[in-house]
């Protein structure tokens, strides 16, 4: 080879290779082919233990009907942001529900990992954020203003708090994100729809865990919203009638979150916008799964 062209080989290989640390750095894509991920629970019929060595082959994932193949399915503890929503309004200081909610809330503290971050919401009559996102000790030694708001009113907005809960998780730093309710779960007062802040909900992805404070609903008010909000976010309402009964509802909510599977997938369908329903099967007997009813395949967000 002519020594002009060994020199240039030498550069193209000396170029090569102060190339290659960036281009270890550099994500991997897929060319025009963004990979939705599905968080998944998956537990015995009765849910009373979590299910272990499931492989990619033992999952079935469908988009709007339609069988899509599977990209990776594996198990993952990561770590979280959650927003605590307390119910402060005048409902809860009836039949020990505010001394419940606030044992639930400490358990909630206590079970939360240093590397993870919290937040706090106060829900009465109006919504503020009582706590931003902080380190776990931060909240746990925080002297926040938790009290019942009005012991005449029962006048509640779960749903204004559950949008503001939305609003402020798109602040949060940890890609694994979460909103627990803690409520009776009386709404009368909102300014924001239970169908407005369900869409709300939807766009965001955000599983939302609910504790029921209160499974009666005092006269007068008219709505119990709990169900709906949580819907099919992926996450789950707790009837928690007794403090006996909160470390166990904590606990199940924090296993669901902390260890979980993650099925990822490449639609099928173009991104156009729209919202498309998802359902995740086991081909393994004797198990249930529970995941987020779908997502808004909006393209550079699908993998939230």
């Amino acid at each position: 080879m002519p020594p002009g062209k060994i020199r240039l080989v030498k550069l193209a290989l000396l170029a090569l290779a102060s190339a290659a640390p960036l281009l270890a750095q550099a994500p991997a894509f897929r060319s025009g082919v963004e990979l939705v991920t599905v968080p998944v629970n998956v537990t015995a019929l009765d849910g009373s233990s979590r299910i272990d060595g499931l492989t990619l082959d033992e999952f079935r994932l469908f988009e709007d009907g339609v069988l899509q193949t599977l990209s990776y399915a594996r198990r993952e503890h990561p770590s979280l942001s959650v927003c605590v929503v307390l119910d402060t309004s005048g409902s809860m200081r009836q039949f020990g529900r505010f001394a419940i909610a606030m044992s639930a809330y400490r358990e909630i503290i206590a079970n939360i990992d240093p590397n993870d971050e919290v937040s706090v919401i106060s829900s009465g009559m109006h919504s503020r954020i009582l706590l931003p996102w902080s380190a776990p000790l931060r909240a746990a030694g925080s002297p926040l203003d938790i009290k019942i708001e009005n012991l005449t009113s029962l006048n509640s907005a779960i749903s204004d708090s559950v949008v503001m809960a939305l609003d402020q998780i798109k602040t949060a730093t940890r890609r694994d994100r979460a909103i627990v309710v803690v409520s009776d779960g009386l709404e009368n007062a909102s300014h924001v729809s239970i169908s407005s802040a369900i869409r709300t909900r939807q766009q965001s992805e955000t599983a939302i865990y609910a504790f029921h404070t209160a499974p009666s609903r005092p006269e007068g008010v008219e709505v119990q919203a709990l169900p709906a909000l949580v819907g099919d976010s992926g996450g789950i309402v707790i009837p928690v009638g007794r403090r006996e009964e909160v470390n166990a509802a904590v606990k199940r909510v924090m296993d669901d979150l902390r260890d979980h599977y993650v099925l990822a997938y490449a639609p099928l369908k173009a991104l156009d916008g729209k919202y498309r329903r998802i359902k995740v099967e086991s081909t393994r007997d004797g198990v249930q799964v529970r995941h987020r009813g779908g997502y808004l395949a909006l393209p550079n967000s699908a993998g939230k």
